[in-house]
């Protein structure tokens, strides 16, 4: 994995940037780790999914005026 490092010094503090990823690098990250059940890779796109879902259906609800279990029937 590339990732590039800078170093910027701020009143006697040394901060370390990193560049972020591109996409492409993010969804083609060659490694030898497993990929599947609890590990750190399987864990971070699940968190990445999991608020990707959470900020649709809020939206959705705010646009809508309606509650989930409202929209699904279930109220």
């Amino acid at each position: 994995m590339r990732v590039q490092k800078s170093y910027v010094n701020l009143s006697n503090k040394v901060v370390e940037l990193i560049a972020p990823l591109s996409i492409k690098e993010l969804l083609t990250m060659e490694t030898n780790e497993n990929k599947f059940g609890f590990v750190d890779f399987a864990e971070t796109w699940n968190g990445r999914l999991a608020m990707l879902g959470f900020v649709i259906g809020v939206a959705t609800e705010f646009l809508t005026g309606q509650g989930i279990l409202s929209q699904i029937g279930l109220m």
